[in-house]
């Protein structure tokens, strides 16, 4: 008996440990997951600021995508809703990281343009236009009786 003796109490012993850890464990998913342990989620920097040119390109792109082809010895931008779009200003949204091209891809192939998540962010934070001045209606002027009658 003193064999079975000598099992049970390294049970025993085995289980107590296992309590302590399950009890650190719990203590320690509590903590994690506690609001307050979360940390705040780190503000995104502000989206670019585009020119209305650059804005109106953008949008196009977003509304399907586009094609970048070698056309006449120059590259030209064909959008799905053949909305006129620079080489100059597809440069500077592809240089602001706004649209993404495969490079890997020939010009003469031609290469898909899609908007990038910061390019959607920046769309969606572009300014509204200035509305138009609403126009004023004259007030409406007296009408002065006059001291005539009708006879």
């Amino acid at each position: 008996m003193p064999v079975l003796t000598e099992h049970l109490q390294e049970a025993a012993r085995q289980l107590e440990l296992c309590s302590t850890v399950c009890h650190y464990v719990a203590h320690g998913i509590s903590k994690d997951i506690s609001p307050a342990a979360a940390p705040a989620p780190a503000p995104l920097p502000a989206p670019a600021k585009l020119n209305t040119k650059q804005y109106e390109a953008l949008d196009a792109l977003a509304k399907g995508g586009a094609q970048l082809k070698v056309r006449d010895r120059g590259a030209r931008i064909a959008t799905i809703d053949g909305t006129a779009d620079t080489n100059a200003t597809f440069g500077s949204l592809d240089e602001l990281d706004l649209v993404h091209h495969d490079t890997s891809v020939s010009l003469a192939r031609g290469r898909d343009i899609t908007v990038t998540e910061e390019g959607h962010r920046a769309l969606a934070h572009r300014p509204a236009p200035p509305s138009a001045p609403t126009p004023v209606a004259p007030a409406p002027t007296a009408v002065r009786a006059s001291g005539r009658t009708g006879r």
